[in-house]
């Protein structure tokens, strides 16, 4: 795992129990961090999984952030499906832990009950 996959993996962690009491955007790092998690979330190479919460998700953050994160967000999407793409059986595992861990503190629990 590179050093970037891992500092925003526990940056989204670290963050996700204030994330759930604020209503407050994300910031610039988790949202790049949900620019991952969206690929992660919406790549059937990895099972499947209901997407539209973190695709609203984005949607809502992609008119907020600056043109210079929304640039690396569109790099770390491609990042991501580069890792998908490549991945082996093990890293396929990672990928999936991380969809079901980390990714799901990105999402805000009302935005996931209007997807259903």
């Amino acid at each position: 795992m590179s050093m970037f996959k891992a500092l925003v993996i526990a940056g989204a962690l670290a963050t996700g129990t204030a994330a759930a009491a604020s209503p407050a955007h994300l910031t610039d790092a988790r949202y790049l961090a949900a620019a991952r998690c969206q690929v992660l979330l919406s790549s059937s190479a990895l099972g499947p999984v209901n997407s539209q919460a973190i695709d609203a998700v984005m949607r809502s953050e992609d008119r907020i952030h600056s043109t210079q994160a929304y640039n690396r967000a569109t790099e770390v999407r491609e990042t991501a499906r580069n890792d998908v793409r490549h991945a082996g059986v093990y890293a396929r595992q990672e990928l999936a832990a991380e969809r079901n861990g980390a990714c799901q503190s990105l999402i805000p629990v009302q935005t996931v009950a209007q997807a259903r």
